[in-house]
Order: C-alpha cells, then structure tokens, then sequence
C-alpha cells in the first residue's frame, strides 16, 4: 500500500511518514510526486513500507485466506499489516484504518468489498421527439479473495479476483417498460429491440422512429404572362428604368395562367403518441375575368390585349389603339380598358382609362386621366396626368358590409322597440320577429345578404365566414333558428372587421412614367418616374416616390411631393430659382446636386438650403429634426 504526505521539506514529509507509519525511514521507499511554489516551495512524497524481514522481528502470512502470525523474539519488534481500500481489516474486533501492529494473541478479522452486478441502459431522444436511441452496459460481479503471500515483518494486504458473474441481459418486455416510463410509446422497432437485447455492450442502436408528418401541398397558380415582365439589369447591377414597365400583351388563345394542384398532408406521430397535424390545405379556385376562360387547368386568353391579375381573378383587357394624333377631328377618347395612342395629343382633349394608358409621343394642354399605369414617351407641356383609381370589385364589398351592419343596428334598435311594447304579441320568438321584419320592413335586407354571398363566396376566409352567416340567418327561414336578437351583434363584428381589413384595399397603386413634364401636374396612387431630362415648374404629387433615373435630369422650379422618397439628379439653378421638395416624416429625399433657395419639407417641418451642395440627403431625425448630410458643391 502506498501512502502520500506533504510539508515544507523532503526531511519534513519522511518524518511525518516515520511518526504515522511506525517504521524507520529504512524501512520504506519514497519518491518524490510533486514540488510547487517559487519562494516558499512544498513537496509532496509517495511511500511504500518495504517487507524488510529481520530474524528477531514477528512474522505474518496468508494462506488460502488465513493470517498465520508468529511473535517477535526478545528484541524484535511486532509484524505489521497494511490494510488497502478494499478491505476492512478488524483486530480484537477493531476497525484498522492503515496499519497495525499483531500478534499470536490477537484476533484477526476481515471482510472485501465486492463489486456487485449492474446493467444500464442510456436512451436518448431527439430534440423534436421523433427519434430514441439506445445503449446498453453490463458490469459483472466480482468476487475477491486475499492474495497468499510468504511469511514477511510488514505486510500489504493485496486482492485478487476470485470470479466473476455477469447479470442476465434486458429483454425486450424490460426494454420496452422503460422506455413506456420515459414516456416513449410509439413507432417502436422491434427487430432493433431484440438485436439491443441479445448482443454485448454496443453503439446506440436506433430503438423508436415516429411517423413523419407529410405536408401539405397548396395549390400554385403560376401566372405566365409575368414572364415578360422581367426587369432589364445593366453590368452594374442597376435597373434600367427605361426598358421597364411597359405594357404586356397577350394573344387570344395564349395560355397565360396555369394551377398546379396541391395535396393535403397527412399527420404524424412522435415517440410520444403526439399526432402531429399538417398545415390545413387550402384549395385555391381559378377566377376567369373578363377577356379570358378556363381550360382545366389553365386559364386563356379569349382576346387580344393585356393581362391583369388583381383579388385573385385574371382577366384580359382589350386594348384601344390610336395610331394618328388625338385631336379635334378624333375627338376626346374614353375606354373602359386599355389605351394606346401611337402619335401625339393635341391640345384641349381629354384621355380617360379604366385601365392603362400608353402615348408614345408628346401631349399638350390636355388632360390625361386612368385607374392603372400611364406611360408617356414624349415631352408633357402644360397639361395635367392623374394615373390611380379604386378597385371597383372591392368598393362593392365595403359598400355592402357598411349597408350589413347599419342595416343589424336599425334592426336590433326595431327589435327592442317591439319587445318593450308587445306589439307583435307575447308568444312571439326573437327569430320570428326578425323574419317578420326583414319580409316587411327591412326588405333591402335580403338584396344586401344575397350581395354579400355572391361577393364573399370566393373570398378569403374571413369573407366566407361572413357569407356563410348571412345565408344562416338571413336567407330563408335562417332568421327563425335566431334564439336571441343580440346573435345580430355577430354579423356587426364581422361586418366591422372585414370593413377594416379591406379599406386599406380599395385604392390601386398606378404608376407613371414619363421623359419631361413643364408646367403640368402630375399626381400617381404609386410612383413617379422620370426617365429623361425631368421637370421644370410643374408640380408633382404620388403615394409612392419621385424618382429621376438619367443622369442630369433636372427638378427647376415647382413642387415634388411623395409619401416615400424623392430621388434627384439636380435640383434648383444657379439662380436660386424656388423648388420644393416634400416627402413623410419617415420618408428621405436625395440629391446628386442642390442649389440654394431649395426647400426641403420633412413631414410638417421644412428647410431652406443656403448653399449649392451635392451628395445631399435629407431625413428627420429621433427627436424631429431635420437633418441635411451634404457636402459644398
């Protein structure tokens, strides 16, 4: 048995060894395990008691697991026995915690430590509880027994194994009740199960799978004619304003959409037994518009003209074409659909749109008005060109749910009317009185409720649900399955939902794009683009933003307002004409070059700059104040 002391000094630890011990340093070898400290240094020794044998000194043996002592002659001193950590060693029934010194006269006890039988098993899931591995270890019994040893003065006790016997292996029912007590009750693998039971200790073994879940597949309406939409990117990665946005045309009998089918997922399973559902599957309806028809699976084109999909519904407008000059021997032109005019507008005439308009050249002192993108090539001298409008389809579902719910507020405020005063009888049901109601009094009722169905039946789901309760309780006999009048209040709520979810809706962002523009007004529900030399004193309103895409183009004179930004190439002259520029207060205005006397308008604040400058950017800062990052021009 090895023994460890520590002290200042080497001379320090072999007495402390010598005084424990009861030997003499002769009768032990030590060496020296550790030394640390710089100024003030400790060591530390590791000691092992030799079996020295002296003719005088007691002698002690193990044979087959019994001492055999002998006493020390006249001047010899007794034999000792070291103890080791797997043995408790009693003399004359006392515990040695060390050594000790014995004798013929005392008695001699002792009891090993064996090391009993265990097995383990380690299981592991993952973290989304689809997966549980597992892994198993046996550690057999083991039996000590004393190691025989010749007669010596000092003795260490040694051990040896006597046997050994492994504990019997899992099987599969032990298995799979521990694994049912850490909650793992499903997709079981049997055949793995068994392998883990009859082999040795072993790598984690895949033990329960779950069912997957397979997700559900929504349908995919692949809208075709966006193809001739793409944008044209330059070698610098800028967008060619220019080459953008023009009008797209489709032929009759060009399939310009087609609906690849979903499929609804399936559930899974965990280990745990979860069922894991899968995302709702949503069937999505193909809507043919005007100009178009459906085919099975594709929707084409029964016209000439352009494509446009908008609430989910593709259709196809026909194009007006005018080849010559719009003027006072064509007259003024107003279309339902698209226009294109392939010469110039002359003054005094008016353009109107329900859709887009396109003029390939210029347009003076006329008025030129459409609900989608207007595009105009050539210059715009004292005229005025409004592009936006509201979707119609959606107006007629805000007008109807805002007839909906003044219509339940008249009619509960009836209801109350006649209950407090009896005057339909006292035998009369809530459901009744209403259908009395609707069928005398409130008779624009059932127009409205048939309005509502026909509008929201291929809405989105808020809208079905409110199509679908209004054929509930206001159609047919649905008012007599109403227990109480206040059921009203739930078409009110939807009604009122729906109202604020669709009103940001209504207005159809339309673009415009154009070369130059003097002395005119121009004014987008999108944006603004100015695509050659800019403008001069004219005014300029949008909801999007204002943006100047050649380079030297020039914003002289006049007003630019835009909800967005406002981006300028240059703005202002050398002769400090007067130009304002305004945006929201979260919106940001650019600038290549800005003279003075140009005013900048962030929100309600406003600043004049007074120096030429470039590189100019204005915004509206944390605490509301402008700030202007500019360097002297």
């Amino acid at each position: 048995m090895e023994y460890v002391y520590e002290a200042l000094t080497i001379e320090e630890c072999i007495k402390l060894a010598e005084e424990e011990l009861n030997i003499s340093a002769e009768d032990f070898d030590y060496e020296v395990i550790e030394k640390k400290g710089m100024l003030r240094r400790k060591y530390k020794i590791r000691v092992s008691p030799k079996n020295n044998t002296s003719d005088c000194d007691g002698k002690v043996a193990v044979k087959d697991g019994s001492f055999i002592v002998a006493n020390p002659l006249e001047q010899g001193a007794p034999a000792k026995l070291f103890t080791s950590e797997n043995i408790n060693l009693y003399i004359d029934n006392k515990k040695v915690e060390d050594f000790c010194s014995i004798t013929e006269n005392n008695s001699i006890r002792y009891d090993i430590i064996n090391q009993e039988a265990k097995r383990e098993i380690n299981i592991v899931t993952s973290d989304d509880d689809m997966t549980a591995m597992a892994s198993v270890k046996y550690f057999p019994k083991r039996v000590y027994k004393l190691c025989d040893s010749e007669s010596v003065s000092v003795l260490n006790l040694k051990i040896e194994i006597d046997y050994e016997e492994y504990p019997p292996k899992f099987n599969e029912l032990e298995i799979k009740k521990i694994l049912s007590e850490r909650g793992i009750v499903s997709g079981i693998i049997l055949e793995n199960l068994k392998s883990l039971c009859e082999g040795d200790e072993q790598g984690e073994i895949l033990v329960a799978e779950g069912k997957r879940v397979r997700d559900t597949v929504h349908d995919q309406l692949t809208i075709l004619f966006k193809d001739k939409q793409k944008k044209i990117v330059a070698e610098d990665e800028t967008i060619d304003f220019r080459n953008m946005n023009q009008i797209v045309t489709v032929q009759s009998g060009e399939i310009i959409a087609t609906l690849i089918k979903g499929s609804e997922g399936k559930p899974g399973i965990n280990i745990s037994g979860k069922v894991i559902k899968p995302e709702k599957y949503k069937e999505l309806q193909l809507n043919a518009g005007e100009g178009c028809k459906i085919d099975g699976s594709n929707i084409i084109a029964t016209v000439d003209g352009r494509p446009d999909f908008k609430n989910n519904t593709i259709s196809v407008n026909k194009i007006y074409e005018a080849t010559s000059d719009v003027n006072l021997a064509s007259g003024n032109l107003n279309f339902t659909g698209d226009i294109h005019i392939g010469a110039n507008v002359s003054q005094g005439m008016t353009i109107k749109a329900g859709k887009s308009i396109t003029i390939d050249g210029s347009v003076e002192g006329s008025h030129i008005i459409s609900n989608d993108q207007t595009l105009i090539k050539g210059s715009i001298i004292g005229s005025t060109i409004e592009a936006g409008g509201k979707d119609f389809l959606i107006q007629q579902q805000l007008d109807e749910l805002q007839n909906l719910k003044s219509s339940m507020l008249q009619l509960t405020s009836t209801i109350l009317e006649i209950k407090e005063h009896k005057l339909l009888g006292l035998d009369r049901s809530d459901g009744e009185i209403i259908k009395v109601l609707i069928e005398n009094k409130f008779k624009s009722i059932t127009t409205n409720s048939l309005n509502i169905i026909r509008l929201f039946s291929k809405s989105d789901e808020e809208g079905k649900n409110i199509s679908r309760l209004v054929r509930q309780m206001l159609i047919g006999l649905g008012p007599t399955t109403i227990k109480h009048f206040s059921e009203l209040n739930k078409l009110v709520v939807l009604a009122d939902e729906c109202i604020k979810n669709i009103q940001g809706k209504i207005n159809i962002p339309a673009d415009i794009i154009i070369n130059y523009c003097q002395d005119s007004t121009v004014s987008s529900s999108g944006n603004i683009y100015l695509n050659g030399k800019g403008q001069y004193i004219s005014h300029l309103t949008c909801s999007g933003s204002i943006i100047f895409t050649q380079n030297g183009s020039v914003s002289r004179g006049g007003y630019l307002k835009a909800e967005n930004e406002i981006k300028c190439k240059t703005i202002g002259s050398t002769g400090g004409v007067k130009t304002k520029a305004s945006v929201s207060k979260i919106g940001h205005i650019y600038a290549d070059i800005a003279y003075h006397n140009t005013i900048f308008a962030i929100g309600e604040r406003e600043i004049v700059l007074e120096e030429p400058s470039r590189d100019v950017h204005v915004y509206m800062d944390e605490l509301g104040d402008i700030i202007i990052d500019k360097f002297r021009l």
